[in-house]
């Protein structure tokens, strides 16, 4: 793992607002463990039963080992826990002939023996910013990463379908705790806490979209780092916003800037930040 990085303890729990002695308070990685993310907010999630800590875990799970978990094992991305744990085979899935049958499973394979295919969703800019109407659907890039065992298994599909959610749900919390952690708690006003907290959020109510989206263009070229994120104020109509952009397996072609307006706040003195984390080497 890259060497931790750590920003000042905030004390609070930086979602629902108790602190010590009410509540006791986690370390929050800003892009999760799971991710290979190596940079922590202290004391700035409440933790235990029906706590922040655990809803944060419980979407941050689904997105990582749903969507990503067979290209986190492709790319050789892991965690700092469960060490003895890590997966090293990525479950193979084939269509069936008939048409609407469930994909069936076929087997654990090594990277070098499957036919993995990894898949990205590319939401519009947010609404905030085009004044379009809600999205009536969302684009993906796929990538197939090895044709030859396309020969055996010609009708693979992609990675199990973890929904919307807990896609939306991570940028949220990613944008928020890097918010917090750049410039503080309280300095602004935040607009996805309860896009954050909220198990019974429905993604086709698609206010959502508002404040989360991508670039419009994908970048040319991959990043020589694993994940980026950035951060800055952004002024429009006379407001001023919080806009942070999430690229999440920049090292991956094709893979998009996803934008989040993390909240509003009261002048334009924020300086602009970035953080990497590099790819491990070897």
């Amino acid at each position: 793992m890259p060497t931790e990085r750590r920003y000042r303890p905030i004390g609070t729990c930086m979602y629902c607002g108790r602190k010590p002695p009410e509540v006791e308070l986690s370390d929050e990685h800003i892009i999760p463990d799971g991710l290979q993310g190596n940079i922590l907010l202290p004391a700035s999630s409440c933790k235990g039963s029906k706590s922040c800590a655990e809803i944060t875990s419980r979407f941050e799970a689904r997105y990582i080992n749903g969507a990503h978990g067979g290209l986190k094992t492709y790319l050789g991305v892991y965690g700092s826990r469960r060490k003895k744990n890590r997966k090293t085979t990525i479950p193979l899935f084939v269509s069936e002939r008939k048409e609407g049958s469930p994909s069936k499973f076929a087997g654990n394979l090594t990277p070098s023996e499957h036919p993995f295919i990894s898949m990205f969703e590319h939401f519009e800019r947010p609404r905030i910013f085009t004044g379009n109407p809600p999205p009536e659907g969302v684009k993906a890039s796929v990538r197939i990463w090895n044709t030859d065992p396309l020969k055996k298994y010609p009708a693979v599909d992609g990675p199990p379908w973890v929904g919307f959610e807990p896609v939306v749900r991570t940028l949220s919390k990613i944008a928020h705790s890097y918010a917090v952690a750049e410039y503080g708690l309280g300095t602004f006003s935040p607009l996805l806490k309860q896009t954050i907290l909220n198990d019974k959020f429905d993604f086709e109510d698609k206010l959502w979209s508002m404040f989360i989206g991508c670039e419009k263009d994908i970048q040319k070229y991959p990043s020589l780092n694993l994940h980026e994120i950035s951060i800055g104020p952004v002024e429009f109509q006379n407001r001023f916003l919080l806009l942070c952009k999430v690229w999440l397996f920049a090292s991956v072609p094709s893979t998009p800037i996803y934008e989040v307006v993390v909240g509003e706040h009261w002048h334009n003195r924020f300086t602009p930040r970035k953080v990497v984390i590099p790819q491990l080497s070897g």
